[in-house]
């Protein structure tokens, strides 16, 4: 266990919009292992009363050279 995560509101949501772009790049890779992470950013944000803008929805990544994982 981890004794605390230090970050604001908006390191918070960088760092949650950062996990969604690797999740989109590897699914079935990084998937697992940020789930957890993913999940308490949101708690975070939303106890914070933070506006999420969508960032992961407006960022498209297209990587046609990429082979499956």
């Amino acid at each position: 266990m981890v004794p605390g995560l230090w970050l604001s509101p908006a390191q918070a949501y960088a760092m949650l919009t950062l996990n969604n772009m690797a999740e989109k790049i590897a699914p079935n890779v990084l998937g697992p292992f940020l789930d957890p992470m993913r999940g308490l950013l949101k708690r975070m944000l939303c106890d914070a009363h933070f506006d999420l803008y969508g960032l992961d929805r407006k960022i498209e990544i297209d990587m046609p050279a990429m082979p499956d994982m």
